[in-house]
């Protein structure tokens, strides 16, 4: 990735951040709006980690049971720290204000354990913040490909940034929503979200540095990159942020509408990208032999 392209990408990604944590401040962001941009950022993380980072993955790494193993890696990893730090928080101030809950409390319908304690804003930033690293990690993987190949697949690094963009604002605001509903200065939330917003492009300088040190091995890297932010894309969409929003009977229609489109625009970038980028090297593919019964006849009897 030139320094150009890398400075609007880390702009891009800083500035997302940045909005996602301003939104409790400026306007009220309705609870069915919330829904449906959840579920088309779940669709469209599902189709960049499937559609796009999987393949690569296995191009880079040359093996379907190496890709597939980096994919399960990411995927229980997320999940291991999700449940650690409780990174299931996608909501405005006043669904994470103790007064909404308190209906959902008696009928024990939703969890507020995570309100229970003063500090535990800090548990879902350093979940938010690993998730961010790796998020940074996903987004530099999916550019590195194209130094590998036609420069034609940076459509898979546009993919994942996408993805990442469209996700990211809804991490800064769970954060500065948790934070204000506990009481914190808007002045402190502000500082909150404008470190927060500075770790995603730390995940990509992170990557960097390890495909600098790698030599040789960078194809490694990058494809066992790509691997683990599948399974983590995998894991924050089906594990995180669709559950928030399959149980919501009404609108049922209008939130399946948004996932498929979610998949259809990681799909769109998918096709754009040329064929022969989805395809194994001829001398990494490998052909069933043929058994030929009169050739091998031959052989025997030239044997014989």
């Amino acid at each position: 990735m030139s320094f150009g392209v890398l400075t609007i990408v880390i702009g891009l990604v800083v500035i997302a951040s940045l909005v996602g944590g301003f939104v409790p401040y400026t306007f009220r962001l309705t609870h069915t709006r919330l829904q449906m941009l959840l579920s088309f950022v779940g669709g469209a993380l599902i189709g960049v980690g499937v559609l796009h980072m999987l393949p690569h993955a296995t191009l880079e790494l040359g093996s379907i049971d190496m890709s597939v193993t980096a994919v399960l890696a990411g995927l229980v990893g997320m999940f291991f720290l999700t449940r650690i730090f409780h990174v299931h928080h996608h909501g405005s101030v006043d669904e994470h204000s103790h007064e909404n809950h308190e209906h959902d409390h008696a009928d024990g319908a939703i969890d507020c354990e995570l309100h229970d304690r003063p500090m535990s804003w800090i548990a879902l930033a350093v979940g938010l913040g690993f998730h961010s690293l790796l998020d940074g990690v996903a987004l530099a993987s999916s550019f590195e490909v194209s130094r590998h190949g036609d420069q034609s697949i940076w459509l898979l690094g546009a993919g994942a940034m996408i993805a990442i963009l469209l996700h990211k604002p809804f991490d800064s605001l769970s954060l500065v929503s948790v934070m204000m509903a506990g009481g914190h200065s808007r002045r402190s939330t502000t500082l909150a979200n404008l470190l927060f917003s500075l770790v995603c492009p730390l995940g990509m300088g992170l990557f960097y540095l390890g495909i600098s040190l790698s030599g040789e091995s960078s194809a490694m890297v990058v494809g066992w990159s790509l691997g683990i932010s599948a399974g983590a894309f995998l894991c924050i969409a089906l594990g995180d942020i669709l559950p928030e929003v399959r149980f919501h009977s009404h609108d049922r229609l209008v939130l399946s509408i948004c996932f498929v489109a979610g998949i259809l625009v990681s799909a769109g970038l998918r096709l754009a990208e040329p064929d022969h980028q989805h395809e194994l090297p001829p001398d990494q593919q490998h052909h069933t032999p043929e058994h030929s019964g009169g050739q091998d006849d031959g052989h025997r009897h030239e044997d014989g």
